[in-house]
């Protein structure tokens, strides 16, 4: 039975695998896209399984934004949470070169968990998605994505949180990983430090 057979009808059929599982999609990337600007939920199935197969596509759940906007609006809302690439440089002299992006957001993650009690399940990442056009943003403010953290959304208060902390508007939405955003051969491991590592 092929992974095609074994999702659910209720998958989108944007989505669903290449015939030849060759890496992609069955009707091309450009209508998967078209298909992620409508998915509020991802079907279970598309959850990918630990060791070497013919995987499904990674999805980030978050805002499309660019590291500097990302970095920018932390800045404005709590400037304290900044960590500098050279801890002892004064935060007024410090310049977006200057910045730790993952270690920022590792204590944004830990502000999460002290000041708002939340779960530490949910942790906030700077990745990148799938652009729907050569003007489309790549950047991706993410609370969670399915190789992770399987296919659940957050939950209200950890969403109301991020767009507080952030100063966000929209609400969060899924969005392709530009990695492995495709049906691909991948190995699907943990490595040392316990964090999903994915080679293909």
């Amino acid at each position: 039975m092929s992974p095609r057979d074994q999702l659910p009808a209720s998958c989108p059929k944007a989505l669903l695998p290449p015939k030849n599982s060759s890496p992609g999609f069955l009707l091309g990337l450009e209508r998967a896209l078209k298909a992620m600007e409508t998915i509020e939920t991802i079907p279970k199935a598309l959850k990918p399984q630990l060791g070497f197969s013919y995987a499904p596509p990674k999805f980030n759940f978050g805002w499309s934004m660019s590291e500097d906007d990302v970095l920018d609006a932390l800045e404005a809302t709590h400037p304290e949470l900044i960590v500098n690439m050279t801890v002892y440089k004064p935060l007024e002299h410090t310049s977006e070169e200057d910045i730790n992006p993952e270690a920022t957001m590792e204590r944004v993650h830990q502000y999460m968990v002290n000041e708002w009690y939340l779960p530490s399940t949910w942790r906030p990442r700077i990745e990148y998605k799938m652009p729907n056009s050569d003007v489309d943003e790549l950047g991706c403010l993410t609370i969670t994505n399915t190789y992770e953290d399987g296919v659940a959304q957050p939950p209200a208060d950890v969403v109301h949180a991020m767009k507080d902390i952030f100063n966000l508007e929209e609400e969060p939405k899924w969005f392709l990983d530009f990695h492995h955003g495709t049906w691909q051969e991948r190995w699907i491991v943990f490595n040392d430090d316990k964090q999903i590592e994915v080679m293909t």
